[in-house]
């Protein structure tokens, strides 16, 4: 509290909503569920995340006014971010108000980007803001509780790896992003193709769409953000999962290094090695949640997160046999149970600890470490 005057609280966004045009809502006060695409618990976990959000910013803020921007399908064009700067300017001066954005489905550092004019705008009138969720200065995900929840019932003994497994690695695409696609170019043009599992949108590589193409494709939806559904919410056809030592993992964003979505807790929760074709700053964040990383697996202290890297950790262990590689698959099997357990008591943090993140320090995170 700032004296007498209660701490005010006003969370926006701007959104598409069921198709209709985009709205910005001030005031929100209901329960109101943002992603509405399925799977339907993302929104309601995001939802409680908020909500939770909305009442440790009114204890611990020690300013008047906060103004908290949910970043889930934000639409920042200038025009539409317009009434958004004209609210935080009523509400006080720059001594007053705070900016929060938070983002708890995907990442939030795209708003930092040059052509965010309203983010530079606010803050060039020195407006404070807090970046919640994924970034630098605070980290939190409900996304570990929500995947744990969602698969508990798969038997552990159908993610062990078959002892001959076909597959070098597997990598599943969904939105063809650019840095899936450098990943994919070059692995193509290292001849490195037949040794994986990958899966893209139909009409991009002609190779891929006669291995993969079909994968669930009656499955299939109109909606870019789901064109791939065996990489929505689990790990898929186990039985590719069973034949795949380990999993090339492509961020939503390539160069948002503080987002770890489902794709990177998949590997954790099904106990493979992984690769992570994104940014090198993530290593950062799986360290401080005490979770081995590739540079682990591979002993490769060198390996960072770009594409090239990842393809020349790939031509490491091309040419292994099946037998060699669930050999090393084995010599790993601690470090992945390690990771696997560690992944569940990550799920079962207490949300409420949501700001109290230790000493409020660079890549910290709020888990019972």
């Amino acid at each position: 509290m700032l004296g007498d005057n209660p701490i005010n609280i006003i969370m926006i966004t701007v959104h598409e909503f069921n198709n209709l045009e985009n709205e910005i809502f001030y005031g929100d006060t209901q329960d109101r569920i943002y992603y509405t695409s399925d799977p339907k618990e993302l929104g309601i976990f995001e939802r409680e995340w908020l909500n939770s959000l909305k009442k440790e910013i009114v204890e611990q803020s020690t300013y008047q006014h906060n103004v908290l921007v949910n970043l889930t399908w934000f639409n920042a064009n200038w025009d539409k971010t317009k009434p958004l700067i004209d609210l935080v300017e009523s509400l006080g001066t720059s001594k007053e108000v705070k900016i929060w954005y938070a983002g708890s489905i995907d990442g939030n550092y795209w708003i930092t980007y040059s052509n965010m004019e309203f983010y530079h705008y606010l803050t060039e009138k020195g407006y404070t803001s807090s970046f919640v969720g994924f970034s630098d200065e605070h980290w939190h995900s409900w996304l570990p509780t929500w995947f744990v929840d969602s698969n508990l019932r798969i038997d552990t003994n159908k993610l062990m790896l078959k002892n001959d497994p076909k597959n070098l690695y597997l990598a599943y695409n969904r939105k063809p992003r650019i840095h899936r696609q450098w990943l994919v170019d070059s692995l193509k043009e290292n001849n490195l193709l037949d040794r994986g599992w990958i899966t893209f949108e139909q009409g991009h590589y002609p190779e891929i769409d006669i291995k993969t193409g079909e994968t669930d494709q009656e499955k299939h939806s109109s909606d870019v953000r789901f064109t791939r559904p065996e990489d929505t919410c689990s790990l898929g056809d186990l039985n590719v999962w069973q034949d795949s030592y380990l999993v090339v993992v492509s961020e939503t964003e390539h160069d948002d290094p503080w987002q770890l979505s489902e794709k990177t807790w998949k590997p954790i929760f099904g106990m493979r090695p992984f690769l992570i074709n994104g940014r090198r700053e993530v290593y950062k964040i799986l360290e401080k949640l005490d979770l081995y990383t590739p540079k682990d697996f591979f002993k490769n202290s060198d390996l960072d997160c770009h594409h090239e890297s990842v393809v020349k950790q790939i031509q490491a262990l091309y040419n292994k046999t099946p037998e060699e590689l669930y050999d090393l698959w084995n010599s790993q099997f601690e470090m992945l149970l390690h990771n696997r357990k560690r992944m569940f008591e990550i799920a079962n943090c207490d949300p409420s600890k949501i700001l109290n993140w230790p000493q409020a320090k660079s890549y910290s995170v709020p888990v019972l470490a």
